[in-house]
């Protein structure tokens, strides 16, 4: 494979995984995009599949509130990887945190990423848009676009972001991992490339019973995949599947398990997000990263007595994870940065966070996410022949700008639009002597808003 910078290859559709063991050599970081096949054989470097996953950063405040899809940082900044940048400050609907960066989603399908930049991981292609899922690496990083296409740049020592011709289409969801990438195909398979050191990219065959024998068959019905050293396969019924590096157990998936709704793969530990909402894990515990929220713990047995129910989203960092239960974060684990320390404004926003991401040593979460403006207030009328000015005033967008008001006159539904940034409008078509109240609606790129309430009423005139 040829040498060259700055380069992007596309690919069609997509997948998620997470990090491997192991930072690779500096490979002069590049993003792949090709288009045809013809390209990809020419010898253009390859495009990586991907996934929507974990979360950007914002301290502070503005406008009387914070902004939807504000995102928050904290632990190690060694590589700025907790400054928030100011084009990830909202908007945000989807995170993800790799070993030392991070990147963030916007709605209108914009793709951020700040942190270490040693492989040009962080150095996004400045054709990329349309963005549906992202997904974080050690030193590279993965894009799906809403076509299907899949676009990857950064490090690619160890081939990671080459896209074999499998994950080319069909792709439903990627991740990320070490030095490695998985995706997952709309039909339940999945396809692995990059560094197979630990056979991270050696997809294991499933037993299978046939009358009286058995055979192995690909493996197949997975529903979500997520990878770091090892690769951790969710399975339709629930059952989970697990390959890769496995000096700590990582990759022994406990017997009898099920039920379980999420997956979430360590440095060196295993999470699983189980129906009813508890955490349970299997690998290593050095640091406390399988201590998992627990009402009632028995020290003399090590045993949780009573685990914390509710849990709705799980994120396994280096050596320490995160979790949401009803909008708020929980931390555990390595505290050596600071990364399971909830900053003060964290413990502002509890309650409405949308997601986690955990990176090598430090954590992401993100509070709500843009949405149809709010309902415009303050609205008032003044008549004019055979007209009225309607005027009001907005609140907040919710993240996403408005473009659009309409006005609409009851009795009668005479309207009036006009673009986002005015705060009045002429309805005109109204019958003098006649009594109208007025509501307004805004709308932005994710909907329109509730009515407002009407105006008192007023009556046109000659």
């Amino acid at each position: 494979m040829a040498s060259t910078t700055n380069q992007a290859v596309r690919v069609d559709h997509s997948v998620t995984v997470g990090n491997e063991l192991g930072a690779g050599r500096k490979a002069g970081g590049r993003a792949l995009r090709a288009s045809t096949t013809a390209a990809l054989a020419a010898g253009a470097l390859a495009v990586a599949l991907t996934g929507m996953l974990p979360t950007p950063v914002k301290a502070s405040t503005t406008g009387g509130g914070p902004d939807y899809g504000y995102v928050t940082a904290w632990g190690d900044d060694s590589h700025h990887q907790t400054d928030v940048p100011f084009a990830a400050q909202q908007g945000v609907v989807a995170i993800s945190a790799g070993t030392d960066m991070a990147m963030a989603l916007t709605w209108d399908g914009k793709v951020v990423a700040w942190g270490d930049d040693t492989w040009g991981q962080t150095n996004v292609p400045g054709w990329l848009s349309n963005v549906k899922a992202i997904s974080a690496g050690d030193t590279f990083a993965l894009a799906l676009e809403s076509d299907g296409s899949v676009v990857a740049w950064g490090d690619d020592s160890h081939h990671q972001i080459d896209i074999p011709p499998a994950a080319e289409s069909g792709v439903v969801a990627i991740s990320a991992g070490n030095s490695f990438a998985v995706a997952l195909k709309s039909d339940g398979s999945i396809v692995a490339w990059g560094n197979d050191y630990y056979g991270a990219t050696n997809i294991p065959n499933v037993v299978v019973p046939v009358g009286p024998r058995y055979i192995l068959l690909p493996l197949s019905n997975l529903k979500s995949v997520s990878a770091r050293s090892q690769v951790l396969g969710l399975r339709q019924d629930g059952s989970v599947i697990a390959w890769g590096y496995d000096a700590f157990g990582q990759t022994e998936v406990p017997s009898g398990l099920s039920g379980a709704t999420a997956v979430a793969a360590g440095d060196e530990f295993s999470l699983v997000l189980n129906s009813n909402g508890i955490i349970s894990g299997w690998g290593s515990n050095q640091l406390g990263e399988l201590t998992t929220p627990c009402s009632l713990y028995n020290y003399l047995t090590h045993t949780c007595v009573n685990p914390v129910y509710g849990f709705s989203a799980i994120a396994a960092g280096g050596t320490h994870a995160l979790a949401l239960k009803d909008g708020r974060v929980w931390a555990w684990g390595d505290n050596s940065s600071g990364q399971t320390t909830l900053t003060d404004v964290v413990n502002w926003l509890q309650g409405n966070f949308v997601a986690v991401a955990a990176g090598e040593n430090f954590s992401l979460a993100l509070w709500q996410t843009p949405s149809a403006p709010g309902a415009p207030y303050w609205v008032s009328a003044v008549a004019g022949n055979r007209s009225a000015v309607v005027s009001w005033t907005d609140w907040w967008d919710n993240g996403a700008a408005i473009t659009s008001y309409t006005v609409t006159s009851s009795p009668g539904g005479k309207t009036c639009t006009t673009g986002g940034g005015n705060g009045t409008c002429t309805v005109t078509g109204l019958v003098n002597g006649k009594a109208y109240t007025f509501t307004v609606t805004a709308t932005n790129p994710l909907g329109t808003s509730p009515a407002s309430a009407p105006t008192a009423p007023v009556t046109p005139h000659a």
